[in-house]
């Protein structure tokens, strides 16, 4: 049997919660299998314009927090070096 790849697993997990009708999605960095620029394109429109879109709540634990993660103005980050 043929296995994908880390990176397509992680496409087709995204491609799933996007496809899928839910009040709430938790995404557990799925950005973190595609580069910079693919990235922020799949950001701004899976995410941003789609799910928060529908009016989804979007719980997004990353490690990329950069301005391109921004939703609404603001993020929200934990630093569990002092938890």
């Amino acid at each position: 049997m043929l296995q994908p790849s880390l990176l397509v697993q992680a496409r087709l997990s995204l491609a799933r919660a996007v496809y899928r009708r839910a009040d709430l999605y938790l995404l557990d960095d799925p950005l973190s299998a595609v580069d910079p620029e693919v990235g922020r394109h799949l950001f701004d429109k899976c995410i941003r314009e789609y799910l928060l879109g529908q009016g989804a709540m979007v719980l997004l634990a990353t490690h990329q927090a950069s301005d391109a993660l921004q939703i609404h103005g603001f993020l929200h980050q934990l630093n569990f070096a002092r938890i």
